[in-house]
C-alpha cells in the first residue's frame, strides 16, 4: 500500500511524457466541436449560433471544459499543455494495474507471481489501439474511462471479499461505484454500455441489495452530469438528445427520424457476434476511419470461451464471483457497444479488461500451477504487442502555441457561414464576440426543407451586417452549391487563412434572393 502513490506518480509521469512526445493534438473532433462546445456553453451562445459545429454542437460540453480551460491558460506552453492533458490517462493506467493485480492475486499463488502476472497483463492492456492514441487527446475518452475503471475496481473488491470471507458488499461502496458509472455515462453516452454492464453484473454477483444501491446512485450521477445540458436542449429544441433519437422525442426542427452514425456498426447479426475477429487483420473504415489492427479483444474473446467450461464446473472456488464479474462485464459491454456504436476508440475499458481473460482461462485449466498461467499471459501479450496497428488521430509537431490562429477576416457583427461537413467550429473561439456562426451544410442537414433549415433562412433574412462564408480551399464547388440553395453568392475575392490546425477560405457574400 505504501508503494501505491509511487505507482500512481510513475503512471502519470509516463502518460504525461508520452503525450508530450506524441505532439500537439490536432484531431478532427477538436477542430469541429470539442473546443467549440465548451466555449459556446461558457459564453451562452449555443443557440445564438446555429449548428456551428454541426450535429456535434449539441453534445454535452462538460467533459470538454477542462481541456478548454487548459487551453486558455497554457496555449503558449504546448509541451506543458500536452503533459497535463496526458495525466488522466496516467490515472486510468494506475487503476487498471490495480485491477490486474487484484485478479492475478486470485488466480495464482504467491505475491511475487501475482505481481509478475499483473505486470504482463498490464503491459498488454496499456499498449492497445484504443488507449495509446487517446493519451492527451481532446476527446476525453481516457478521462471518462477513469470513473468506469474506478467503479469496476470497487465492485471487484466487493466480489473478492464476498467470495473469500463471505462479507456482504458495503452499500456505500456500491453506491460509490454506481455514482461513478452514472457520472461517466452522463458526461459521454459512449460510456453507457460499461455502466449498464457493470450494473447488471453487480446484480448477478452481489445481489439485489447491492444492485439497488448502485442503480439509484448511477441514476443520480447520470442526471447530475447529463440533465443540465439535456434540459437546455429540451427547452430549445424539444429533444433532450437533439438531434439524435428524434424518432422518439420528435423535435419540430427535424423529421421524426433516427439520426445516428451507422458507418461502423456490424453489417449483420453474425458479424456482430464475431466482429472482433475482423480486427485480426489490418483494416480501415470498419470500426475506425484510420488504419487499425488489435488482437487484444479477439484473444480475450477466445479466452472467455475457454474459461466457461471450468467456470461452470465450479473450479474457480472463492474467485468465482470475480471471474464471472470479469466475463460478464466484458461480454455485456461488448454487446451493447456493438448495438449502439461500433466505434473502436470507445472500447478503452474493454480493451484493457480483455487482457485479463487469458490469464483467467489459463488459471482455471491449470488448477493451481502458475507457470502455465504466466506462459499463456505472456504469449497473449507478445501476440498483441507484435500485431497492433494504432491510429493517429492527428497529433503533430509542437509549435509556439497549442492553437495558433492569425486575425480572421470576420468583422464585428458579421454572420459567418460554414457550407459543408468540414471542421470549422473552433474558429468561433477566435471571432469577435458579437459575430455569429451557422453551418448551412452541417452533417445532419438534408435537402429537405425542414424547420431547422427555415430557421437558418430566417436568421439570414434578419441579419443586417456583413455575411461571410468559410470552407476548405478545395471545397469551392460544394460551397457554391450550398450558398446558392440559400440565395447567396460570392461578392468579392476570398482570403485563405492558415491556422496551426488547418487552412480556411473566407469569402464575402451577397444576397441575391
Amino acid at each position: 500500500m505504501r508503494r501505491l502513490p509511487l505507482l500512481l506518480l510513475a503512471c502519470c509521469l509516463a502518460a504525461g511524457l508520452w503525450s508530450v512526445l506524441a505532439g500537439t493534438d490536432r484531431n478532427w473532433d477538436l477542430r469541429n466541436y470539442q473546443l467549440y462546445v465548451a466555449f459556446a456553453w461558457l459564453e451562452g451562445r449555443l443557440f445564438q449560433d446555429v449548428a456551428a459545429a454541426q450535429m456535434q454542437a449539441f453534445y454535452n460540453p462538460v467533459p470538454h471544459l477542462p481541456w478548454y480551460g487548459l487551453l486558455r491558460g497554457l496555449n503558449d506552453y504546448p509541451r506543458l499543455f500536452a503533459f497535463v492533458g496526458g495525466l488522466p490517462a496516467g490515472v486510468l493506467a494506475f487503476l487498471f494495474l490495480r485491477v490486474a493485480h487484484a485478479h492475478a492475486a486470485v488466480v495464482v499463488p504467491g505475491r511475487g507471481v501475482a505481481l509478475l502476472l499483473a505486470a504482463v497483463a498490464g503491459l498488454a492492456g496499456l499498449t492497445g489501439a484504443a488507449f495509446v492514441p487517446a493519451i492527451g487527446l481532446s476527446s476525453a475518452d481516457a478521462a471518462v474511462a477513469v470513473p468506469v475503471m474506478a467503479a469496476y475496481a470497487l465492485v471487484l473488491r466487493a466480489a473478492l471479499r464476498r467470495g473469500t470471507i463471505g462479507e456482504r458488499p458495503s452499500l456505500a461502496a456500491m453506491a460509490g461505484a454506481g455514482l461513478l458509472l452514472g457520472l461517466a455515462g452522463g458526461l459521454k453516452m459512449t460510456a453507457a454500455p460499461f455502466g449498464a454492464a457493470i450494473g447488471l453484473m453487480i446484480l448477478a454477483t452481489l445481489g439485489l441489495r447491492a444492485a439497488a444501491a448502485a442503480g439509484l446512485a448511477l441514476a443520480a450521477g447520470f442526471l447530475l452530469t447529463w440533465a443540465p445540458h439535456a434540459l437546455t436542449l429540451w427547452r430549445e429544441t424539444g429533444n433532450p438528445l437533439f438531434p439524435h433519437f428524434n424518432h422518439v422525442f420528435r423535435s419540430p426542427l427535424l423529421p421524426a427520424e433516427a439520426i445516428r452514425d451507422e458507418r461502423f456498426l456490424p453489417r449483420s447479426a453474425l458479424q456482430a457476434v464475431l466482429y472482433p475477429f475482423w480486427w485480426l487483420r489490418e483494416t480501415s473504415g470498419l470500426v475506425t476511419e484510420l488504419r487499425f489492427r488489435d488482437w487484444r479483444i479477439p484473444l480475450g474473446y477466445l479466452a472467455a470461451l475457454a474459461a466457461l467450461p471450468p467456470l461452470l464446473a465450479g473450479r474457480a472456488g472463492a474467485g468465482a464471483r470475480a471471474a464471472w464479474l470479469l466475463l460478464g462485464a466484458c461480454a455485456l459491454s461488448y454487446a451493447l457497444w456493438a448495438w449502439l456504436f461500433g466505434v473502436y476508440r470507445y472500447l478503452i475499458v474493454l480493451e484493457m479488461l480483455a487482457c485479463l481473460l487469458p490469464m483467467l482461462a489459463a488459471a482455471l485449466w491449470a488448477r493451481g500451477r502458475w507457470r502455465p498461467v504466466l506462459a499463456v499471459a505472456l504469449l497473449a501479450a507478445v501476440a498483441a504487442l507484435a500485431t497492433t496497428v494504432r491510429p493517429n488521430w492527428g497529433h503533430g509537431r509542437h509549435g509556439a502555441q497549442v492553437i495558433s490562429v492569425p486575425p480572421l477576416p470576420v468583422p464585428p457583427g458579421a454572420l459567418l457561414l460554414a457550407t459543408g461537413d468540414e471542421p470549422h467550429g473552433y474558429l468561433a473561439v477566435f471571432m469577435p464576440r458579437d459575430a455569429r456562426m451557422m453551418n448551412l451544410g452541417a452533417n445532419f442537414i438534408t435537402p429537405a426543407e425542414t424547420a431547422l433549415v427555415r430557421r437558418m433562412r430566417e436568421v439570414l433574412a434578419a441579419h443586417q451586417g456583413p455575411v461571410w462564408s468559410v470552407s476548405l480551399p478545395e471545397a469551392a464547388a460544394r460551397r457554391d452549391a450550398t450558398l446558392a440553395r440559400f440565395g447567396l453568392a460570392i461578392a468579392g475575392p476570398c482570403e485563405t487563412v492558415r491556422t496551426s490546425l488547418d487552412a480556411h477560405a473566407f469569402c464575402p457574400l451577397r444576397k441575391f434572393n
